[in-house]
This record gives structure tokens, sequence and C-alpha cells, in this order.
């Protein structure tokens, strides 16, 4: 069940997802699903909780080596609209706003993001990529809310990639320093 639900999520969004949907693609009555789950909104916390204790374990394992084509390249992948990861991260935090049960993965999604933003402006200030008198914990808040925006658009389909990538090439260094 919790499998349909993710692949609903992913396809439509979680605005979209009915338990209708999910019981039909999990070959199972609509009866089953409530005998699990008490209502829509458990089951989407069940899936947001799994794929995110997935997400997030996958991303400390990663080595990252900080600076600016780190930010480069998060900015381009990030904003890729074939990217199933980055549509999940924005309705994780998307989803975190607005259920006090899944703040604290919401609030865990951010930090995370910032973090790895601001590193690499560090980085790059230090590496001489970036203006050496930015506030980096600034810089970094920018800069992950404007790759939060425009990967909301390119879910709704309400911008091109062309657009979100031009946009996201402001990330380029020296570049992103003069924009802050």
């Amino acid at each position: 069940i919790r499998d349909a639900a993710r692949a609903c999520i992913s396809e439509e969004g979680v605005e979209k997802l009915t338990l209708r949907k999910v019981a039909e693609r999990a070959q199972v009555s609509h009866a089953t699903i409530a005998y699990y789950f008490n209502s829509r909104r458990e089951l989407i916390d069940s899936v947001f909780l799994e794929i995110s204790e997935e997400f997030m374990s996958d991303l400390r394992q990663r080595h990252l080596v900080y600076g600016t084509h780190d930010l480069v390249d998060l900015t381009n992948v990030f904003l890729d609209p074939e990217n199933p990861s980055s549509r999940f991260v924005v309705q994780m935090i998307d989803a975190g706003l607005h259920d006090p049960e899944l703040r604290s993965l919401h609030d865990e999604f951010v930090s995370y993001g910032r973090d790895r933003i601001e590193k690499s402006i560090r980085a790059g200030m230090q590496m001489g990529d970036m203006r050496d008198d930015l506030d980096p914990k600034l810089a970094a808040a920018l800069v992950h809310t404007v790759l939060i925006w425009w990967q909301s658009e390119l879910a709704a389909n309400a911008t091109s990639r062309d657009m979100a990538l031009a946009v996201g090439s402001l990330i380029e260094p020296k570049e992103v320093a003069a924009a802050v």
C-alpha cells in the first residue's frame, strides 16, 4: 500500500493522492487501506516518514566535496524536472509546513539543504570564487529559497526547464555573490 502511495505521490503529487487511486494501484480494496490507515492524511504521513528516513540516510552517507562545483552541480540536479528526488524534497518541505507531525522532518530537510549550500559558499569564498564579504548563512538561505521555488514551479509545469536552469545559472561563481 505504501509503495502504491509513493508511486502516486511521485507521479501526480500529494494533493492528487486519493485512497481509491492507491487501492487500484496496490490491487487491494479501499477497505484494506482503511484497515491499516485511519485516514488519507495518516497514509500520506506514513509514506513521507518512510521516504524521508531513506532519503536523509542516503544523503548523510554521501561524501561531498564542498565548493562552487558542488553548488553548481546541486543546482543543476535539483532543477532537473525529471529528478523525482527534487520533487519529493519540495513536497516534504510543503507537507511539513502544514502538518505538525511532519514539522521536524521539514526542519531537517531545510537545515540539511541550507547547511550544504552554506558549506559550498564558504568553500567558494576560501577558494576566491566568491566575494569574501558575503554572509554565507544569509546567502545560503537565499539560494535555498530560490531552488525550492523554482523546483515548485517545475513540478507544477508553471515554468520551463530552460527558464529554471537559466535562473539556476545565476548561482555560478562570482555571480551568486553579486546577486546577494
